[in-house]
């Protein structure tokens, strides 16, 4: 089971920054090892060790750590997550094989697992693809700092329509982005030309009302998607993205998009189903009349 939970209060988190911003990894290597010791399912611990071995110059031990981890992620139904780590492994060490396949073949199996299982709990009902309900942000489990906690576990059911084979051209056509606090994803009024996935972090959704103001609408954590509408319709952006911390995020263009169509025009069918629910959005147009 991965712990989603982020570094305890106890746990020297920030020393291990203050170690590797000195480049004195072997510390920090120890002290994240010491930390895996008493939590072997830490995420977070995982990742950030990771990343001390490769900026140490090992990059074989931290991309295999990397690789082990995507696998975790795409095995429990994250898989955006596991799809942005095979990103940052094919920047880190472009010759290395990739893990399409494996990582497809994980994703389509956990996501077919979990559309039966909800298919039998609502007894005969047709599957719904509608984005599931937003949750008030007082509900989010949260830290001591008020960030997110506790990703969303397949709420990404983009992936959930998609067979295996159909899935490894998707991932490979997508780009990880990043993004600091105060960063514009997206500006409403302006031509979109992509949709994006969250992988990390939280983002904030605003539209316009009548009178030119900002109104937030809703909040964007992990699994959550944004930009299919534009995207698909080739006219102007709906609402404004920004990150409300650091943030990453998985990024399909429309070129793309309609390249992989041709072969796989499920694909396609599926976006247009979502961009049409979303289109559809009460929380969006009760803000813009106020």
């Amino acid at each position: 089971m991965l712990n989603w939970l982020r570094p305890a209060e106890d746990q020297p988190t920030d020393d291990v920054n203050v170690l590797i911003a000195r480049k004195d990894y072997p510390r920090a290597i120890q002290i994240l090892r010491a930390q895996l010791d008493k939590d072997r399912h830490n995420v977070f611990v995982r990742q950030q060790l990771a990343e001390v071995f490769i900026a140490a110059g090992d990059t074989k031990l931290g991309v295999g750590i990397l690789e082990e981890l995507a696998d975790d992620f795409a095995r429990n139904g994250f898989a955006a997550k596991s799809i942005a780590l095979l990103k940052k492994i094919q920047r880190v060490d472009p010759s290395r094989a990739t893990t399409e396949d494996r990582l497809a073949q994980a994703i389509q199996t956990k996501e077919a697992g979990e559309a039966k299982r909800s298919t039998l709990l609502r007894g005969s009902q047709p599957k719904d693809l509608r984005p599931a309900p937003e949750r008030a942000p007082e509900s989010v489990p949260s830290d001591h700092d008020g960030n997110a906690a506790v990703p969303k576990a397949l709420t990404t059911p983009l992936f959930r329509s998609f067979r295996a084979e159909e899935l490894v051209p998707v991932i490979q056509s997508f780009q990880l982005r990043s993004f600091e606090p105060g960063d514009i994803i997206v500006n409403e009024g302006e031509k979109g030309g992509s949709l994006f996935i969250m992988t990390s972090g939280t983002a904030k959704a605003f539209v316009r009302n009548a009178h030119g103001q900002q109104r937030k609408v809703r909040e964007m954590i992990d699994g959550d998607f944004f930009g299919e509408i534009s995207m698909l319709q080739g006219g102007a952006r709906t609402a404004t993205i920004t990150a409300a911390t650091p943030c990453e995020a998985l990024e399909l263009e429309r070129e793309q998009v309609m390249k992989l169509a041709r072969n796989h025009p499920h694909i396609l069918r599926t976006l247009e189903k979502f961009s049409g629910l979303r289109q559809d959005s009460d929380a969006e147009a009760a803000a813009r009349r106020r």
